[in-house]
């Protein structure tokens, strides 16, 4: 992560930017690292792997989402300067799609559910670097007065779900799909 900084600022070209421009990326960088390190840690137990996916397979029924595009936030409220967002495109077992804040660079992800983790791997826009990360699925259950059964819906522990969906959303999501069409799956 440091070697990554360091690349960052010693191949920047001076230009006239103003110092918070030039930052932009450094910070949604750190931002999504601590979110996503935090998500993770929350994922993780003093438990070995066998015993979580006893405790994963026995206690919790295995979730499947709706094929479907879901938005989550690190805040309820869209546009929130200082927050990351999740754009997801979920089909099948399989996820893609990015991580972002308003105003900034986007780094995109693929991975896959399952049984209820997020499996992803996250690929830096500018180093190219993968890093894998799971974090948790919480089985919500949302029920109306027009539908009292309720039906699944996608919720990663730690974020909101946003209904709104935005045309600038779907274009980060499908710069995300057109970039791992060209490249091979892991």
């Amino acid at each position: 992560m440091l070697k990554s900084l360091i690349n960052l600022f010693s191949s920047a070209k001076p230009v006239s930017l103003s110092w918070e421009k030039t930052l932009q990326p450094v910070c949604l960088f750190l931002s999504f690292s601590i979110t996503f390190g935090s998500l993770a840690f929350s994922a993780a137990s003093a438990r070995s792997p066998e015993e979580r996916s006893q405790t994963a397979s026995s206690e919790f029924p295995r979730f499947t989402p709706a094929n479907d595009i879901f938005l989550l936030g690190s805040s309820p409220q869209r546009q929130q300067l200082g927050q990351v967002y999740m754009i997801v495109k979920i089909k099948g077992n399989r996820v893609i799609g990015a991580m972002f804040s308003p105003f900034s660079v986007f780094d995109c992800f693929r991975g896959v559910v399952h049984q209820n983790q997020l499996a992803l791997n996250l690929t830096e826009s500018y180093t190219q670097e993968t890093t894998a990360y799971s974090l948790n699925l919480t089985d919500s259950r949302v029920a109306s007065s027009q539908n009292p059964t309720p039906d699944r819906s996608f919720q990663v522990e730690g974020l909101y779900s946003i209904e709104t969906i935005t045309d600038n959303d779907l274009r980060i999501l499908n710069t995300c799909e057109a970039n791992y069409a060209q490249a091979p799956t892991p």
